[in-house]
Order: C-alpha cells, then sequence, then structure tokens
C-alpha cells in the first residue's frame, strides 16, 4: 500500500498552450494543463495526480498519462473521461505509476465556446 509522506513537493503544472491554465475557446488539441518529463523523476515511482478542472459550460475532459505529446491514441499510456458543469471545477484524484518520459495533461474531449481552466499537481507516495 501507498501513502502520501508528509514533507513530499508536489509537481505542479505548467499552464499548457497558453501558459497559464486559462484557455478562452480551446479545441481539442489545447493542452489546458500539463505536467512535463523534465518535471519528473525516477522510473516506475507512484504519484498522487490531483487534477483540479472547470469550464464556463458542460465539458467531458480527458485526464491522460502520455508516452509523448502526441494526441493519437498510442501516445496515451491512461485515460480517464470526466464531465463538469457549466461554471463548476472539481477536483479529481488519480494514482499513476510513471515512468521517465511520461507526460500528466488535461484537455478536452470536444472543442467550446467558452473558458476552461486546469492545474495539475503530481506527489511522489510512497
Amino acid at each position: 500500500m501507498a501513502f502520501r509522506d508528509w514533507g513530499s513537493t508536489p509537481l505542479n503544472s505548467t499552464g499548457g498552450d497558453s501558459g497559464d491554465g486559462l484557455e478562452s475557446n480551446p479545441s481539442t488539441a489545447t493542452i489546458i494543463a500539463r505536467v512535463t518529463p523534465t518535471q519528473l523523476q525516477g522510473q516506475g515511482i507512484l504519484f498522487q495526480v490531483t487534477y483540479v478542472i472547470g469550464a464556463s459550460t458542460n465539458v467531458i475532459w480527458q485526464l491522460e498519462q502520455c508516452l509523448s505529446t502526441g494526441l493519437g491514441s498510442t501516445a496515451v499510456r491512461d485515460l480517464t473521461y470526466v464531465q463538469t458543469p457549466a461554471n463548476q471545477s472539481g477536483q479529481y484524484i488519480l494514482t499513476y505509476k510513471l515512468e521517465a518520459g511520461d507526460f500528466i495533461r488535461a484537455r478536452l474531449q470536444s472543442a467550446i465556446t467558452g473558458v476552461a481552466t486546469a492545474k495539475v499537481m503530481c506527489e511522489p507516495i510512497t
């Protein structure tokens, strides 16, 4: 069993395509937030990943663990769909075994006219 250890430093996402985690009229190719491979240390380490996501309209999110920056299904190691209602945010916590070079990211399943926001935090667990 793994658990969060006090003093573990979380890795916080960069803001995705715009750099701040706030995207206007995003398409499916728009990365709202991501943690990049340069931020991940080690290989085969368990991480608790917290997503805080929301949008100004009803959306379905793709929460992804990826092998590369590609958007195709061959780049995705793990995929979770989450739906958020209009003008609300939610917090979702998942556990991943992250390998060197993995990306963690949040993007939309379909394009919207509106604003989407996301923050991703990865914390190693022991």
